[in-house]
């Protein structure tokens, strides 16, 4: 009998887990589901990229509201760099 692990993350907004999950090529109903606030990856290696992004979405969000301009760079160790610009 095979054995399935599921992770599940809660999220604060929905729309911005759907942009996250996009952006890292998964599709929804086979790669992940959401179910209310939560969010089910069927694969859990993909926790912490889609936390990144996530995380990214939602700071990016923030600072445009504040004022500020935002620009993104991927490192050569694939994290990702957010720069604040005023």
């Amino acid at each position: 009998m095979p054995c399935y692990l599921v992770i599940s993350i809660q999220v604060k907004d929905v729309e911005k887990a759907r942009q996250a999950a996009t952006a890292m090529g998964l599709e929804e109903g086979r790669d992940y589901t959401i179910s209310g606030d939560q969010l089910s990856l069927e694969n859990p290696s993909k926790e912490g990229q889609f936390k990144q992004a996530y995380g990214l979405l939602e700071v990016a969000s923030l600072a445009r509201r504040k004022g500020f301009r935002t620009q993104r760079r991927t490192l050569q160790d694939g994290s990702i760099q957010l720069e604040l610009i005023q």
